[in-house]
């Protein structure tokens, strides 16, 4: 195995990360898409290691500072990102350095948990360095109806963000979403276009993307707020405009559910927790993924 140099990620390190997460994984990412995931989040700046040999930067695992809230209260916590290897240093164990070196800086620092949505091939590597694979959060294709909504006029527009009423369960662990937060993730340098309904009175909204499938449109929705009734309109709604008749959502366990009519199961989300020492099992239960409500806002790969 060859060795290489651990070191903390700093600016000037950016763009030959760029460079190797765009190598490692075939993305296209930028400067700007660089600057709103990780120096523009709404819990702060990402901190970060690389791996280094001779030739340069090989590896990079990057945090993204989190905030939960629960029946405990609130947790800050970090969510693990761009896990990225260059081509010519792969299957030499840069995973498994990056991230040890990162969970020992968080233990240290007191930081109660680090969670990440990683896919299936990243399975191994995560129970060897003693995380918890939860079970998959289910998604779901269910049918709406496209029809107007009555009595009231939507409001639409990213700045509808503004009107956003947090209201997670308080008996579940959830991401402390807030005006401020949902505006960055809906942020198009995210590498997606997001529309959003509110109600006039903003207190019910949706914000989602559209699915262009081949044989008919979807939506996707991030996140939803206010009572089911009046979200549910705002659904029918979004389907009018978008001409689409099915939505993917998440459903139990951990699935912030939008949609109540039946549907048919369409892949899953992968969630990985690693709990600090410091983090009581009994206030944060976090390794029974029924213990999450979480939605495509904390879902969607481009996170």
């Amino acid at each position: 195995m060859s060795s290489f140099d651990i070191e903390p990620l700093h600016d000037d390190h950016v763009d030959e990360v760029i460079a190797v997460i765009n190598a490692a994984f075939g993305f296209d990412r930028s400067d700007d898409w660089y600057r709103w995931k990780h120096r523009e989040g709404p819990w702060g700046p990402s901190r970060g290691v690389i791996a280094r040999d001779r030739r340069g930067i090989v590896g990079a695992r990057l945090l993204l500072p989190w905030r939960f809230t629960g029946p405990a209260g609130a947790l800050e916590a970090h969510r693990a990102v761009e896990a990225a290897t260059a081509p010519r240093a792969q299957g030499q164990g840069i995973f498994s350095l990056v991230n040890r070196h990162l969970m020992e800086a968080t233990s240290s620092r007191g930081t109660g948990l680090i969670f990440s949505t990683p896919n299936e091939r990243s399975r191994g590597g995560y129970l060897k360095l003693g995380w918890s694979w939860l079970t998959p959060v289910p998604h779901v294709w269910r049918p709406v109806l496209p029809r107007r909504q009555r009595g009231d006029r939507p409001l639409e527009g990213i700045d509808a963000t503004a009107w956003y009423r947090p209201a997670p369960p308080p008996d579940r662990v959830a991401t402390a979403w807030s005006p401020a937060s949902i505006a960055w993730r809906l942020d198009p340098r995210s590498g997606h276009r997001y529309r959003v309904l509110a109600s006039s009175d903003g207190a019910a909204g949706l914000a989602y993307r559209r699915l262009d499938r081949r044989r008919f449109e979807a939506l996707l929705p991030i996140v939803a707020w206010g009572d089911r009734r009046r979200r549910g309109g705002l659904l029918h709604e979004a389907a009018r405009r978008e001409r689409a008749g099915l939505v993917l959502d998440t459903d139990e366990p951990g699935g912030a559910r939008i949609s109540r009519t039946a549907g048919k199961r369409h892949g899953e989300s992968l969630l990985a927790v690693w709990p600090t020492p410091s983090l009581s099992p009994d206030d944060w239960p976090v390794t029974d993924v029924r213990n999450w409500h979480v939605s495509f806002a904390d879902l969607e790969n481009v996170l």
